[in-house]
């Protein structure tokens, strides 16, 4: 099973049993006025068979290795994102993972962006896009961004919080009802031990571009 579906599937078959316990006539849906985030565990149909061995502390999130296939619709987003000029495209590397970060069913696009117009001593570029009515949308974009990233079992507020690398140790940026915070605003959290979730770009960067598996912008 595609793990971008899990979330989806788990709350979905919450809800039919609670309907089924109570009564409710075939058809029936109970909104949901206050969505939570529903994370595998080790039970569930999450593949990381093709998850690298790296000495990243992640807590107890779920490995999550970038998607293969090239996706020209987000590389359009990117270039744009960053008015990337065409003869730096093909030296531009991304990295991307489909995840539902507000709950509604839907999921978001996170990408990694690794090149020169995108990184820096602190780290590369992370782009949010949205999936709705079947277009890809550029939301928000964050900077200083190292993998991976992990999008947390708890929400401030409407989305998942983030958890991000940061001078050494570990900040979780929180949305605030318009985007999320710069790594620099993140708050400082001091252990990984009780931290689940996913672990997206959880890819061996170096190991992608040395065996030609990284994908690249153009």
């Amino acid at each position: 099973m595609n793990a971008r579906k899990v979330s989806l599937m788990l709350l979905t078959i919450t809800a039919a049993a609670v309907l089924a316990a109570c009564g409710a006539a075939p058809g029936y849906e109970e909104p949901d006025s206050n969505p939570t985030v529903t994370h595998p565990d080790e039970s569930a149909a999450v593949s990381t068979e093709n998850a690298p061995t790296l000495d990243y502390d992640i807590g107890v999130a779920v490995p999550m290795p970038s998607e293969t296939a090239k996706n020209e619709e987000l590389e359009k987003l990117i270039i744009d994102e960053w008015s990337i000029p065409e003869e730096t495209q093909a030296d531009t590397r991304y990295y991307y993972n489909y995840v539902d970060l507000n709950a509604d069913g839907t999921d978001e696009v996170l990408a990694l962006v690794v090149g020169d117009y995108t990184s820096g001593s602190g780290g590369s570029s992370m782009l949010f896009a949205s999936q709705k009515d079947g277009k890809l949308t550029a939301m928000q974009s964050l900077s200083g961004i190292q993998a991976p990233v992990i999008a947390g079992d708890t929400m401030e507020g409407e989305w998942m919080d983030l958890i991000v690398a940061s001078g050494g140790g570990w900040v979780t940026l929180n949305y605030d009802g318009k985007g999320y915070p710069t790594v620099s605003d993140g708050t400082a959290l001091s252990s990984l031990e009780n931290v689940s979730g996913y672990a997206v770009f959880y890819n061996d960067l170096a190991a992608d571009v040395d065996g030609g598996s990284a994908l690249h912008l153009g």
